[in-house]
């Protein structure tokens, strides 16, 4: 069961940014100054990530009403709350990280932030951002929209459907699809979200399920 949202006073990042998070998860085992802490880490040393993609992470944090959905994996599932970071990028092929072909179950210490800010089709701007390790080396990819978001009702199942075409920003691996049936009768996302990835194959037009983004904690 979900407790009302429980409002958190988090730091004030080293760029100069204030931020409040909230959640209305019961125990995520994760606080609103865990993910301040995080972005504030990253956004100081983003990696391999362009000034743009920083840039462009820093501007949604900013933005008043944005959502910030994150899970955190790790090596031990023992030490994050949230499990094995397979548990929470669970991927049957890795391809698009335009890392070559490689087990998916390598992945450690795996972060996922999804950004969603706008509440209607029609405003709605989001982004994702994987912060990963594999074989020894941290890996960044930071993915945004190519074609609009588009909110439908799914023929099959009709249920609610959030669904983007993204990109990484840098060119470094393949375009995905991102899918989500977790919405509220009002019309929000859940408190905690799963988001189903797709790969569109530009030669055949065929799409392949390639994993999912699991238990997102939504933090707003």
């Amino acid at each position: 069961m979900f407790l009302q949202r429980v409002f958190i006073v988090v730091m004030t990042l080293v760029l100069g940014v204030a931020c409040s998070q909230q959640t209305k998860t019961a125990d995520p085992g994760l606080t609103g100054e865990d993910l301040d802490t995080y972005l504030q880490t990253f956004l100081t040393d983003p990696g391999e990530l362009s000034t743009q993609s920083t840039g462009s992470i820093l501007n949604f944090y900013e933005l008043p009403g944005v959502e910030i959905y994150f899970a955190e994996g790790c090596t031990d599932a023992s030490a994050c709350p949230m499990g094995s970071a397979y548990s929470v990028l669970a991927l049957d092929n890795a391809e698009f990280l335009g890392l070559g072909d490689f087990d998916p179950i390598l992945i450690n210490d795996a972060r996922v932030t999804f950004f969603k800010y706008g509440f209607s089709e029609a405003e709605m701007d989001s982004a994702l951002l994987l912060d990963f390790e594999l074989e020894g080396t941290f890996y960044q990819r930071y993915f945004t929209p190519v074609s609009p978001v588009s909110i439908t009702t799914d023929e099959l199942t009709q249920r609610k459907k959030f669904e983007v075409i993204m990109a990484d920003s840098q060119g470094q691996g393949e375009s995905i699809r991102l899918v989500t049936f977790d919405f509220e009768p009002n019309g929000e996302f859940k408190p905690v979200i799963s988001m189903q990835i797709y790969y569109d194959d530009p030669a055949t037009g065929e799409t392949y399920y390639i994993g999912r983004l699991s238990t997102l904690v939504g933090f707003y």
